[in-house]
């Protein structure tokens, strides 16, 4: 008698367990019904046939238990450790790079305009960087960049258009590993100003690009 009752009250606690082990989706908490589960076969052995039932039932219930974990992270808001994953991301720790992109095209007088313009440094990285594409300019776009500090000179050699410069840029950034990358026009049409709140969104992991819109500077 006694023996059934530790077979039956091990079964009781065993299923609790589970239970919370789904339901919290923790990795030490998953594993918890296991020694339960063998203390359970280990009584089911000496308690006789009528409970060897139990046996199969928690057989099926180990196999299971990832299974209902999986479907639990795919509920909306639920992750892994039951984190909600429609809270903002925390911003990543280790160092990240900004490159702001300018593809260019005959820019040597309004670079400098827009140059003076673009941050430097920004909250959350730990480095801002300049990289200009000329796109096959025959005036002295290049020059011009490289003299005012410009960091990265992509040179194309004859102009190929906006679209292929864009593309040009963003390999370039990635090979010289960009975290987040930032394209803007030479003509100084873009305020700089806005870089810092245009990336905010993305440091924080809610999207992963982010479009601006050109603002008036008094020019019609």
């Amino acid at each position: 008698m006694l023996l059934r009752r530790a077979a039956t009250w091990t079964w009781v606690l065993a299923a609790v367990l589970t239970v919370g082990a789904v339901c919290i989706t923790r990795p030490v908490v998953r594993w918890l019904p296991v020694p339960f589960v063998a203390l359970s076969i280990s009584v089911v052995a000496f308690a006789g046939p009528r409970y060897r039932y139990m046996v199969s039932g928690w057989i099926g219930a180990v196999l299971l238990l990832p299974l209902g974990t999986q479907i639990l992270r795919m509920c909306p808001g639920i992750g892994e450790n039951g984190a909600d994953q429609r809270s903002p991301s925390p911003r990543p720790t280790r160092p990240m790079k900004l490159i702001i992109q300018i593809p260019c095209y005959n820019e040597e007088e309004t670079l400098p305009a827009t140059l003076a313009d673009l941050p430097t440094e920004l909250e959350g990285f730990d480095s801002v960087e300049w990289l200009v594409i000329d796109d096959g300019s025959t005036d002295r776009t290049a020059e011009v960049a490289r003299e005012l500090g410009v960091h990265h000179v992509v040179t194309v050699p004859e102009n190929r258009g906006l679209a292929n410069a864009f593309l040009s840029g963003l390999d370039a950034c990635l090979k010289l590993g960009a975290d987040v990358m930032v394209n803007t026009d030479a003509d100084n049409q873009y305020q700089g100003s806005c870089i810092a709140d245009l990336v905010v969104p993305v440091l924080e992991g809610d999207a992963d690009m982010v479009v601006g819109g050109a603002t008036d500077r008094g020019g019609g």
